[in-house]
């Protein structure tokens, strides 16, 4: 519910909103899209989101944290 109302908020404010149920599929959606901003939980299933962000570090460099 909380995610569905993030969402919504986001959609109204951004151009492209792109949305992951977890770090596997966020970072797969990363992969494919390349977003300018990524707003991650710590904890999720599957990948949580410090992995994900390790993940997607190590797979490109121009990324800032």
């Amino acid at each position: 519910m909380q995610r569905e109302n993030l969402k919504i908020f986001l959609k109204r404010r951004v151009g492209k909103l792109y949305m992951a149920e977890n770090g596997k599929e966020g970072f797969k959606v990363f992969e494919e899209q390349n977003p300018d901003i990524i707003i991650t939980d710590l904890k999720m299933p599957v990948m949580d989101g410090i992995e994900m962000s390790k993940k997607i570090r190590d797979n490109n460099n121009n990324c800032l944290f």
